[in-house]
């Protein structure tokens, strides 16, 4: 769903990328410094359009087209949008492996955070002005600042509340590497790649965890050269 897929790092599925035929790799995309970066972060205007699907099962040759033009700002979004609408509404498949979710949760949102935000128009019909979801929460970013590491940004909303931030990182074996804390005005929290003895992580994929009074969000960060 993605065009000029050679740019990224994951185009032929070495050094650890995922390749281009999952939906790993599509999140792995959307984390690309040209679809998403900058101090402070952006989101480009992400558009899909000429979509070709698989209405049979989850694998094999494309024999479905859909042709959709999806436009929006955020790709975590879009994609996830997309790929529910297109399962549920053009081929009348459900999401059977519950995949579709890491779209989201790997950038720390969750899909009650794109509820009503999908608006289909049909060329020559009339539109209606979408109700507001004007959001009064609060979008806190985890970025890691090791020189020696690319630059990575996750991002969790968080609704509402009192109290200050904990965040857990951990290692994909359950080992707690870094706890951090941050008060409840910081929009954006530093790790700077070490571990709780000073030394620095290795590379790979770490779960990460943000609480703040009763509100739990969870995602995952990678670290890569």
């Amino acid at each position: 769903m993605k065009n000029h897929l050679g740019t990224f790092n994951n185009a032929d599925g070495k050094n650890g990328a995922t390749g281009l035929h999952s939906v790993e790799a599509i999140c792995e995309i959307n984390q690309h410094d040209a679809i998403i970066g900058g101090t402070p972060v952006r989101q480009q205007l992400c558009i899909v359009d000429s979509l070709v699907a698989n209405a049979n099962n989850a694998g094999g040759s494309f024999d479905t087209r859909v042709d959709r033009l999806v436009m929006g700002t955020c790709a975590p979004t879009v994609d996830y949008l997309t790929a529910m609408k297109i399962l549920k509404d053009v081929l009348d498949r459900p999401d059977r492996n519950n995949k579709l979710p890491i779209f989201l949760t790997s950038f720390g949102y969750t899909e009650a955070d794109v509820q009503n935000s999908w608006i289909q128009y049909t060329p020559g019909a009339s539109i209606a002005n979408p109700p507001s979801r004007e959001y009064s929460g609060t979008i806190v970013q985890l970025a890691l600042s090791h020189p020696s590491y690319k630059r990575t940004v996750m991002r969790f909303a968080i609704p509402p509340m009192a109290g200050d931030m904990k965040l857990l990182i951990v290692a994909a074996r359950g080992t707690l590497v870094r706890k951090i804390s941050a008060s409840l005005d910081e929009t954006r929290i530093v790790w700077d790649g070490l571990n709780t003895g000073g030394t620095s992580v290795s590379t790979g994929d770490y779960f990460v965890k943000i609480t703040a009074g009763n509100i739990e969000r969870a995602g995952t960060i990678i670290v890569s050269k």
